[in-house]
C-alpha cells in the first residue's frame, strides 16, 4: 500500500491490488460458476506471451521430445504470437509429436484457458486472467518486472520454478493432484475483488 508513495501526488486515487486488474470481457465470460475441481490434469496449455523472444515454447517442446514416454500421457497445446520467430520450427517438431499441438495466436484465448486443465508459461498479466478462470498454472519469470508478481503469487496464482526445462521438476508437479483444486480455489476467490471492486465510479 505504500510503494508509490513518493510517486503520486497525495490527492492521488490508488487504485492498487487484484480488484482492479483490467480484465477483458472475452476472459470474464469464461469465468466458471465456481473453482475447478481438478482431479488429474490432462490438457495443457502452453504460451509465453506475444513475442516469447528467448523462445521458451521451442525449449519446452525439446524437452518434451527428449522425454516422449514420460509426458506423452499429456496433451499439449502451444500458443505463438505472430512475432514469435520459432513458431516455423516449433510447429514443425509438433507435427512429430501426438500429444503434442502448435497454433499461431488466437482471437480467443479465454475460451482455450477455459478449456485447459493447466497453463504453462510467464508469470505476466495473464496471472489475472487465470486467477478470473480458476486456472492453475506452472510458471517462471520471463523479465525483471515479472519476478515480483511470479514470487508472491506462488502458491497462489501458480507454481513458481526457476528451471521449467527440467523434466524430473515438472514431472513432479504435474503428479501432484492434490495441488490444482487449490491454486484453482485460491486464486478464483482472490479475483472475486474485480467483481466486488468499486473501480466503476472513477471511470467516465
Amino acid at each position: 500500500q505504500t510503494r508509490y508513495d513518493n510517486l503520486v501526488p497525495r490527492h492521488c486515487v490508488k487504485m492498487l491490488g487484484p480488484e482492479f486488474a483490467l480484465i477483458r470481457n472475452d476472459i470474464k465470460k469464461y469465468r466458471p460458476r465456481s473453482p475447478r475441481k481438478i482431479a488429474k490434469v490432462k490438457n495443457i496449455l502452453v504460451n509465453f506471451g506475444s513475442s516469447d523472444p528467448k523462445n521458451y515454447c521451442l525449449k519446452l517442446i525439446k524437452m518434451l521430445q527428449e522425454h516422449q514416454s514420460e509426458f506423452a500421457q499429456y496433451d499439449f497445446l502451444f500458443v505463438t504470437g505472430a512475432m514469435s520467430s520459432c513458431k516455423d520450427e516449433l510447429s514443425s517438431i509438433s507435427d512429430k509429436l501426438s500429444f503434442c499441438n502448435a497454433i499461431e495466436s488466437s482471437d480467443d484465448f479465454g475460451r482455450l484457458m477455459s478449456e485447459a486443465d493447466l497453463f504453462i508459461g510467464a508469470s505476466g498479466s495473464t496471472t489475472w486472467e487465470r486467477g478470473i478462470l480458476g486456472l492453475p498454472a506452472i510458471v517462471l519469470s520471463t523479465s525483471k518486472n515479472q519476478f515480483k508478481i511470479a514470487k508472491d503469487g506462488n502458491g497462489i496464482f501458480h507454481v513458481f520454478i526457476d528451471n521449467l526445462f527440467d523434466p524430473s521438476m515438472i514431472l513432479t508437479i504435474l503428479r501432484d493432484n492434490n495441488l490444482y483444486s487449490k491454486i484453482s480455489e485460491k486464486s478464483y476467490a482472490l479475483m472475486q475483488r474485480c467483481f466486488d471492486s468499486t473501480l466503476s465510479k472513477y471511470l467516465v
